[in-house]
């Protein structure tokens, strides 16, 4: 997890994101750290408030592609994405998962 070290997780953070999901899945997020980087980044412009939460509930959305995210988000709308998660993460699977979104 050599990656997500330097990149300033905690060993708490990524003990926690293993407990939740596997080993192997925060391992691949080690490994894709770019595309990782580029979805904190966006998520931290927009005004994404709690990542930690994302990164532990809902890892699959790092996974994503960054073009794919925004463009859900955009879909939903910026502010109103960006509202819907900051009140409740679990929003997240609605706004990137749900085509009606």
């Amino acid at each position: 997890m050599n990656n997500l070290l330097r990149m300033g997780f905690t060993e708490s953070l990524i003990n926690e994101m293993i407990s939740k999901n596997d080993y192997e899945t925060v391992e691949n997020l080690d490994f894709n750290y770019d595309s990782l980087t580029n979805i904190l980044n966006f998520f931290q412009i927009i005004g994404i408030k709690n990542a930690r939460g994302l990164l532990i509930n809902h890892i699959d959305i790092f996974f994503l592609d960054l073009e794919r995210i925004q463009k859900k988000f955009a879909k939903k709308g910026l502010s109103n994405s960006v509202n819907l998660i900051n009140d409740d993460i679990d929003n997240i699977v609605d706004i990137i998962y749900n085509d009606e979104a």
